[in-house]
């Protein structure tokens, strides 16, 4: 009920500061584990991305953030899961895989950070070992748009990509980077931006 509630305040205030428009919202899975992937530019695109999906998405952040009072409240009231910093990418792993076992639609950044005008990105491939280990579907999500009131924000969903083909295969560093760096190529194209990369 919470979540509903925000999302849906969460839309309307897009909407209005960024005349905000969705493009085939009807290639999100309505059920069922997912991992959504998208660019990630600024502290908004998470909030883009939520207000447009139909169904609830679960996100991963600092568990020093939900020491922070009224914070933390909010944040476990949106699917938000703590990780402890110390814990590595083993505990990010886990938490990702847990989240997805259970049905839920994730948001996975795969740059890892905001990627601002004229930083080159470098993004991980956990996102991608993640789905392959987990048999869900991964779906690319492009954010289109300069984040300025008023002016036109779009959000375009991919088709769904199959990644379970690759499960049981043993691959190099250097080949889950080029297969990473291919959804990213599918996300840029959905962002109508171009990135270069090695």
């Amino acid at each position: 009920m919470f979540y509903k509630f925000v999302r849906k305040a969460a839309y309307i205030i897009a909407r209005i500061i960024f005349f905000l428009r969705i493009k085939n919202i009807e290639n999100i899975p309505r059920t069922g584990g997912v991992m959504l992937c998208a660019n990630h530019r600024s502290l908004w695109d998470a909030v883009l991305i939520a207000a447009v999906c139909k169904r609830p998405l679960a996100f991963i952040g600092k568990e020093e953030l939900f020491d922070i009072k009224p914070l933390g409240f909010f944040l476990k009231r949106l699917n938000c899961y703590p990780v402890k910093r110390d814990g590595g990418d083993i505990a990010v792993v886990k938490t990702c895989i847990r989240v997805l076992k259970e049905g839920q639609a994730l948001l996975i950044f795969p740059e890892g950070e905001r990627i601002r005008k004229g930083k080159k990105p470098h993004p991980k491939a956990g996102a991608l070992r993640i789905a392959i280990m987990t048999g869900v579907p991964l779906v690319p999500m492009g954010i289109k748009g300069n984040f300025k009131w008023f002016r036109r924000m779009e959000v375009s969903v991919g088709l769904p990509m199959d990644v379970s083909v690759y499960k049981g295969k043993k691959y190099t560093d250097e080949e889950y980077n080029a297969m990473t760096w291919d959804i990213m190529d599918k996300i840029y194209a959905l962002a109508e931006t171009e990135q270069f990369h090695d």
